[in-house]
């Protein structure tokens, strides 16, 4: 990708030239990134980020929450960092990026080696041309990936966020590795809880088991982020005005003799996942909707 990439070198840096992200991530990973070279922008913004990763055979269980959580707090102003690998790491970047989120990719080999990677390549140049968020590696750009570098690279996702979402997981999953590190770094981590059926989910409770947090909605992650939904983007947004989708959906709801979920919403209403999850949210943000004991969508009483 024949673009400009700032290059850092931390050892001839001082804190004060560096976003606060940066700074913070220097202090909890070990060992200590020496260099950093980034495509696109890290933004002072970007201090409020979370990670979310899971298994590359993500579920379509799997991918629905991803989307659903991604796209919420994305929404909301979160950055939210992955690995730009298969699986998990593209659905959340991809999720972000549909709502015209931030999100930060974290190589596991140098850029140059992103033309290797079609699936990786495309989403990489939507960051960029898109301005939403920036891509980087602490490896050589020629540096090719190798057994042990994607494990040493998660230090860097969780070291980047000031939590760690883990969506799915199996007993040897490289997100239980980037559990650990958060852990290690103090940052509390967030598991999805899956089918006691699949073995994609094994690893997913056994975090639970040992003390993960139990997650089953994006306001979990706002709450622990200390984030008023007043202050969110979708909030300010809907002030200004109800767009068009959030009175399709009043009006469906309104209609409806029961709550109704979001694929339901979107086969109705002839739109996409991501723009009915925009407008849900900024309505629950609201007041105007809420979800009832099943997950599903409901006029507020």
């Amino acid at each position: 990708m024949c673009m400009d990439i700032k290059r850092i070198d931390f050892r001839n840096t001082f804190e004060h030239e560096l976003p606060e992200v940066l700074t913070e991530m220097q202090k909890v990973i070990s060992p200590k990134c020496k260099k950093l070279n980034i495509l696109g922008e890290i933004k002072e913004s970007d201090i409020n980020a979370v990670a979310v990763v899971g298994s590359r055979k993500i579920t379509n269980y799997g991918r629905r929450v991803c989307k659903e959580v991604v796209s919420s707090l994305a929404a909301a102003g979160v950055t939210i960092v992955s690995g730009l690998m298969y699986g998990a790491d593209i659905e959340a970047h991809k999720a972000a990026i549909a709502v015209g989120g931030r999100t930060i990719a974290v190589l596991g080999y140098g850029l140059d080696s992103l033309d290797e990677y079609q699936y990786a390549k495309d989403v990489a140049k939507e960051i960029i041309s898109k301005g939403c968020g920036c891509i980087v590696s602490e490896y050589p750009d020629a540096d090719t990936a190798k057994g042990w570098t994607f494990p040493q690279r998660n230090r860097i996702v969780s070291g980047l966020s000031r939590c760690v979402i883990i969506i799915e997981a199996g007993m040897k999953s490289g997100s239980l590795i980037t559990a650990g590190q958060a852990l290690d770094q103090g940052k509390t981590v967030f598991v999805v809880p899956g089918s006691i059926f699949n073995p994609v989910s094994k690893g997913s409770h056994f975090l639970i088991k040992q003390g993960a947090t139990l997650l089953d909605d994006s306001r979990d992650i706002l709450d622990y982020l200390e984030i008023s939904l007043k202050d969110t983007p979708v909030f300010k947004k809907s002030q200004k005005l109800e767009n068009e989708m959030e009175s399709k959906i009043l009006k469906l709801l309104s209609r409806e003799a029961i709550s109704v979920d979001i694929e339901d919403l979107c086969l109705q209403l002839r739109s996409t996942f991501s723009d009915i999850n925009i407008a849900l949210t900024s309505l629950e943000i609201t007041g105007k909707i809420r979800k009832d004991i099943l997950g599903k969508w409901e006029i507020s009483v």
